[in-house]
């Protein structure tokens, strides 16, 4: 008799835990509803966002990738080296544009400390999937490619990943004379002392300042839009153009 009255207590105990967890259930699903009503707007917003600013800005069909043609329309421009590549977007552009006349090298940035040999960064594996040659470069060791090898050099928000001396000689020693350095930089107030160091060593060197301009940014647009603030300029672009001469090392 006594074990009837304990199992039965013990059956009601669990009833009542049962229906507490029902109830919080019940609670818990009437919360995920008024999310999911507010959310969906949300989402379809910022995915409408998110696929205006990858067709305007990131493939090249806006100027946020804008693509210099009057340094790659040159035909002696065949080999372009590509640092801080992303996804290898710039090597699509050039060869949707210009068929297999230019080759894009595109590196990916790393550190070597950081990197595991037998895995490649990420982006190495979607550059090489789209079908370019790619290479993982350490911008604080030596290139991995010979002296005055590419027509064009085109540098994607290096300055934020150690922007050094060292990085822009040897894009000087790879970079052929008479060659283009295209650098752009995203986040122009994180860059300054790269900034300041470029364009000191490119008028010791007699670097040829050939365009500087500033185009928008998809990502802060839609930013400064949601808060109704001004549509910032923070993608800047300079042009280089190498002397027809190298300075020997001594």
């Amino acid at each position: 008799m006594f074990r009837d009255d304990a199992v039965c207590k013990f059956s009601d105990a669990v009833c009542k835990f049962s229906d507490a967890v029902c109830k919080f259930s019940d609670a818990v699903c009437k919360f995920s509803d008024a999310v999911c009503k507010f959310s969906d707007p949300v989402c379809k917003y910022f995915t409408k966002q998110s696929l205006l600013w990858n067709k305007d800005y990131w493939p090249g069909a806006g100027p946020y990738e804008d693509i210099p043609d009057h340094v790659f329309d040159r035909p002696d421009v065949r080999l372009v080296l590509d640092i801080g590549a992303g996804n290898g977007n710039l090597a699509v552009n050039l060869f949707r544009r210009y068929g297999d006349r230019i080759i894009t090298v595109s590196t990916t940035l790393i550190v070597a400390a950081e990197t595991v040999p037998t895995l490649p960064p990420p982006f190495m594996q979607v550059i090489a999937a789209r079908g370019f040659p790619t290479v993982a470069l350490d911008i604080f060791s030596f290139f991995p490619f010979g002296e005055s090898t590419f027509d064009v050099i085109h540098t994607s928000w290096v300055y934020t990943s150690g922007f050094t001396r060292h990085a822009i000689m040897e894009m000087y020693r790879v970079l052929r004379p008479g060659g283009y350095l295209i650098h752009t930089v995203w986040d122009k107030m994180a860059s300054t002392r790269g900034t300041l160091l470029l364009e000191s060593l490119a008028a010791k060197m007699n670097w040829k300042l050939l365009a500087h301009y500033e185009t928008f940014s998809g990502r802060n647009v839609t930013q400064a839009k949601l808060r109704g603030d001004k549509v910032p300029y923070d993608t800047y672009k300079t042009i280089y153009q190498m002397p027809s001469y190298k300075y020997s090392k001594k």
